[in-house]
């Protein structure tokens, strides 16, 4: 079994994956993420996704279609453009096969993400989004308790974003930053203050055929961020009342606080790649590759018996994961996506020293998302009267849903 991810971790990376899809939609959120079901138990923080980490954003930007000239000034001037509510399911591939564990371990999730933005123009914008996690039914996640919700760190986020010119008319480029106070159980018992870091992408569109209905274009994308965890102590910290009696070098007896011995990740840098291929006007297919770079505290000197000891000069601090997600969008309605996808995460290197296979483990999960289009819906609530509402049903060219 891999080891289990930070839930902010888990979506920050998600959320750095999703970020060249977006930036190209002029969705200026770093924060923008794929819809990767569930938390990925100890990667993201990059926020991934910060992913990914993870249903994506609007997948298209009806601001493109042919539309009345106010129409497109009123889909440019939509304040809370990218906002969206995110009602995620996700499963381990092996809880459906009990032969492939020698301990079957199901499992069926639940992922909640509500995600507000404010749009200031077409190149500034902020946003508020939070991160609620419940296993449902089974009870694989190693929590206290039994089908017990987890509450992820809340994602600030504030960034600046503009078409890449220099590249195509459909490339855009983006700097941001995201601010993460401390709400999950993971981020308190880290003695956390809060987590800071920038962030950035580049995404380069074409036109296959422009305006046709089928495989239109693609984006390719790569975005990068780096976040650092403000904490009072380099190992883990109680959060209540927690306390072992512990010994130290020299004998002496005391209470110890930490809930794990091995120190905390101060630094953690992501970078991923990102393709997506517009396969129909409402039918979108895309793949990324996250890696994961986390490097964690030395740990302090220690003496006995008056001496100090010696380190081993090959310790190293330094951990790796890798984070292969697919992904399957459908926009049924302007104000409805539907996904479907698969991802993996999985430290890089095994316990014996060995490259580990980063298509499957037994931590990957296929899943299924609904996304809401709250920008949609505001749009539909702040139509002039008379105007008809933009919830007409698409036909759905697959005709699988």
């Amino acid at each position: 079994m891999t080891s289990k991810l930070p839930l902010s971790l888990a979506a920050f990376a998600l959320a750095i994956a999703a970020a060249p899809h977006a930036f190209a939609q002029n969705d200026q959120s770093p924060t923008s993420t794929v819809s990767v079901g569930g938390s990925v138990t100890s990667t993201t923080g990059t926020s991934p996704t910060e992913t990914t980490p993870a249903a994506a954003e609007p997948k298209k930007d009806e601001g493109t279609k042919d539309a009345a000239p106010e129409e497109k000034k009123e889909e440019q001037l939509n304040p809370f453009r990218g906002s969206i509510f995110l009602f995620d399911q996700s499963m381990l591939t092996n809880s459906f096969s009990k032969g492939s564990q020698l301990s079957p371990s199901p499992e069926y999730e639940w992922w909640i993400s509500p995600r507000l933005y404010y749009n200031f123009d077409k190149h500034v914008k902020v946003g508020a989004r939070f991160d609620f996690f419940k296993e449902m039914f089974t009870n694989h996640e190693e929590t206290t308790d039994e089908h017990e919700w987890r509450y992820g760190d809340p994602w600030l986020t504030a960034s600046y974003s503009d078409k890449a010119t220099f590249l195509s008319e459909k490339s855009r480029w983006a700097v941001g930053a995201v601010l993460r106070p401390p709400m999950s159980k993971e981020s308190r018992a880290n003695g956390q203050y809060f987590a800071l870091g920038p962030n950035a992408s580049l995404t380069y569109g074409l036109d296959f055929a422009k305006g046709a209905k089928w495989f239109s274009g693609m984006t390719i994308g790569a975005s990068v961020s780096y976040s650092h965890a403000f904490t009072k102590s380099t190992t883990p910290n109680s959060f209540t009342s927690f306390g072992v009696p512990h010994t130290d070098a020299n004998g002496g007896q005391y209470l110890d606080s930490q809930i794990r011995s091995s120190t905390l990740t101060g630094n953690t840098l992501l970078y991923a790649l990102n393709a997506e291929l517009e396969v129909h006007e409402d039918i979108s297919f895309s793949g990324s590759m996250i890696w994961i770079d986390q490097f964690a505290y030395q740990p302090p000197d220690v003496t006995f018996n008056g001496a100090t000891v010696a380190r081993n000069p090959n310790d190293t601090h330094f951990r790796q994961l890798t984070w292969l997600l697919f992904d399957l969008d459908y926009q049924v309605i302007p104000e409805l996506s539907l996904s479907l996808g698969y991802y993996n995460l999985n430290s890089s290197i095994a316990p014996d020293g060995s490259r580990r296979n980063f298509v499957w483990s037994p931590e990957s999960r296929v899943f299924f998302s609904l996304t809401a289009n709250l920008d949609a819906l505001y749009k539909d609530a702040t139509k002039p009267a008379g105007k008809k509402p933009s919830a007409a049903a698409k036909t759905n060219p697959l005709g699988i849903l």
